[in-house]
């Protein structure tokens, strides 16, 4: 009876107990990688509550620490002028931020000048919200949720532009006119004109019987 050979799977189980964890350290992306849930475009709409297509603009880094270490958790901030909105009352332009690493779900690959969809809660964004390139495909998949999107009024460069209308200096300079109240009138001059009209007729003849017994005297005594 030959004996069996146990040497080749001894062998074979050591070498599996030695080099497991060394592929576990060589692949640490694979244990940190996002995962997301599946969802679809009508999904992600019910848990935003901002959905808008627009230009990123700006990518602003998490402030640097004193100690040059990172973390996860430290947040890019994005910044995009908007073109249509299909949910919310987003400011224009839109600020958000996201986790600055794709292994915590923050977004990836956004770069500066190109259109995107953007989907935005309480300010934040990542991988699993949605975010990403505005193709026909994804806007198609938007509106059929939304319906169309209301695009965003540029402000008028003119209006923007216009001086407020200064005032016409020929006619800021002209005084206004001043209308000075009438004089009171004084109540004791105005009945003393009242009575001599009065009095006229009879100081008149009270003088002229005065002239006349002056008169009758003179004839009686002559």
């Amino acid at each position: 009876m030959p004996r069996p050979r146990t040497w080749p799977t001894a062998l074979t189980a050591l070498a599996t107990v030695l080099f497991t964890p060394v592929l576990v350290l060589l692949t640490p992306t694979a244990a940190l990688a996002c995962s997301c849930g599946p969802a679809d475009t009508e999904q992600l709409l019910g848990y935003v509550d901002t959905v808008a297509v627009g230009e990123l603009t700006a990518v602003e880094p998490p402030p640097a620490r004193g100690d040059g270490s990172v973390s996860s958790d430290d947040r890019v901030t994005y910044t995009a002028e908007l073109e249509t909105v299909f949910k919310g009352e987003p400011e224009d332009p839109l600020t958000f931020r996201s986790v600055s690493h794709g292994a915590s779900c923050g977004l990836e690959d956004m770069q500066v000048g190109h259109d995107y969809v953007f989907f935005v809660r309480d300010g934040e964004s990542g991988l699993c919200d949605g975010t990403s390139r505005a193709t026909p495909g994804l806007i198609a998949e938007v509106e059929a949720v939304t319906g169309p999107g209301q695009p965003v009024a540029a402000p008028d460069p003119a209006t923007a532009s216009d001086p407020v209308a200064a005032p016409d200096p020929a006619t800021a300079s002209d005084p206004v006119a001043v209308v000075e109240p009438a004089p009171e009138a004084d109540p004791e001059s105005a009945a003393a004109r009242s009575v001599w009209p009065a009095l006229g007729p009879a100081a008149g003849a009270l003088v002229l019987l005065a002239a006349g017994w002056l008169l009758w005297r003179r004839s009686s005594h002559g």
